[in-house]
């Protein structure tokens, strides 16, 4: 399996290291099979609510690890 685009990354990730961590903030850890559910997860809302392959969207946070799950879900979007 290759990474071709974002999304593939944490798809990637997943399936060859699921338990290893993907992300740390804060004392937190989030998995990469987590972080590939969650972003399921944003993807599959967005879709919902409308939002369309190459449509624009803002974000504005601050370092969070939600704001990875938005980034990596909008790119699962495409």
């Amino acid at each position: 399996m290759e990474i071709r685009c974002l999304a593939d990354v944490v798809r990637v990730h997943a399936s060859v290291r699921p338990d290893k961590t993907a992300l740390e903030l804060d004392g937190t850890s989030v998995s990469w099979a987590e972080l590939d559910r969650r972003t399921n997860q944003v993807a599959t809302a967005l879709l919902g609510v409308g939002v369309a392959s190459q449509q624009r969207v803002a974000l504005i946070d601050k370092n969070s690890l939600e704001s990875y799950e938005v980034v990596f879900g909008l790119a699962k979007c495409n």
